[in-house]
């Protein structure tokens, strides 16, 4: 069957309350993984619809040398189910694929909504960074078992290195403030996991218990590679794998991930002052990704039937 977005409901609400903040403004360009796949014949039958049969071409959403995105090429965006239980994305009938040449799909229909309306709201160009939830899925289809050990690695890694556990000696009101929003995450995650977490005022980190680092080790082992992407985005946008996974486990909302993250820089701007141009749209940038990553999270949560096969 063929969903159109007029059905995307309460996942829709969210979207635009989380996205609208800030994410249609950004415009910092990054490469897009995303690939039109158009004229082939995707599969033989969908389900309730005939499938039409096209001949290949590669489109790949790249700037133009005004550093624009591409111009929008497309009229109406649909989710599609591919076969039964799978959900695709589909614009005027032509089924997308990721880099790799995968379908961008997933068994959670809200997702697939949540990706779908990303498309819907693009303007007369394409923002691949105003589509934040699609590159988080078309990076965990296309994740391959060498660049998930990476993250792996490189989530573990931000253990020792945690925005959190680096503390300051002075100003007082930074000392407090740091109290104030990061204590209760240390809290959390060490009461949950029944695990030690070590602070430090040195610079270059602190090393926390072997313990602790294999615990967080295998509960990531056991995470689809969706929650790995989402908690990796999190996690190198606030460097915290702290905070990441107070936002994977409600423990926090997105904005108060953003308070923990920008702490200090919050703390300088209350001294110095606000640069145009640059802190604020360094917090719609961070406020995107965040609610991005929660909103994902949610999904994992809310349907964790359609993820649990995944790697």
């Amino acid at each position: 069957m063929i969903c159109g977005l007029r059905v995307i409901g309460h996942i829709g609400s969210i979207v635009k309350r989380e996205l609208s903040a800030g994410s249609l403004q950004l415009v910092r360009s990054f490469k897009a993984p995303f690939l039109l796949q158009r004229n082939r014949t995707v599969c033989t039958q969908q389900v309730g619809h005939p499938v039409q049969s096209h001949a290949t071409c590669n489109l790949s959403l790249r700037p133009d040398n005004n550093g624009l995105g591409p111009k929008r090429f497309y009229e109406q965006v649909y989710t599609v189910e591919r076969i039964p239980g799978v959900y695709c994305v589909s614009l005027d009938g032509k089924l997308l694929r990721t880099r790799t040449g995968k379908f961008l799909e997933s068994r959670c229909r809200e997702l697939s909504l949540v990706v779908a309306s990303e498309w819907e709201a693009q303007h007369s160009r394409i923002l691949p960074s105003s589509m934040p939830v699609t590159s988080l899925l078309t990076t965990s289809i296309d994740l391959t078992k060498e660049h998930r050990q990476q993250f792996l690695k490189t989530l573990s890694e931000f253990f020792n290195t945690d925005t959190i556990c680096i503390r300051a000696s002075y100003p007082e009101g930074l000392v407090f403030r740091q109290k104030v929003l990061w204590d209760p995450l240390i809290v959390f995650l060490s009461e949950n996991w029944n695990i030690q977490i070590r602070t430090s005022e040195d610079l270059f980190g602190v090393s926390q218990e072997r313990e602790s680092l294999e615990k967080i080790r295998q509960y990531l082992e056991n995470q689809s590679s969706l929650f790995i992407t989402a908690l990796h985005s999190a996690t190198s946008t606030t460097k915290s794998l702290i905070i990441g996974l107070a936002l994977s486990e409600k423990a926090i909302s997105t904005r108060q991930a953003m308070e923990a993250c920008r702490c200090e820089e919050d703390f300088q701007i209350q001294y110095w002052g606000d640069v145009e141009g640059c802190h604020d749209i360094d917090r719609a940038d961070t406020f995107v990704r965040l609610a991005s990553a929660s909103l994902v999270f949610s999904l994992l949560r809310t349907f964790p039937e359609c993820f649990h096969s995944q790697n």
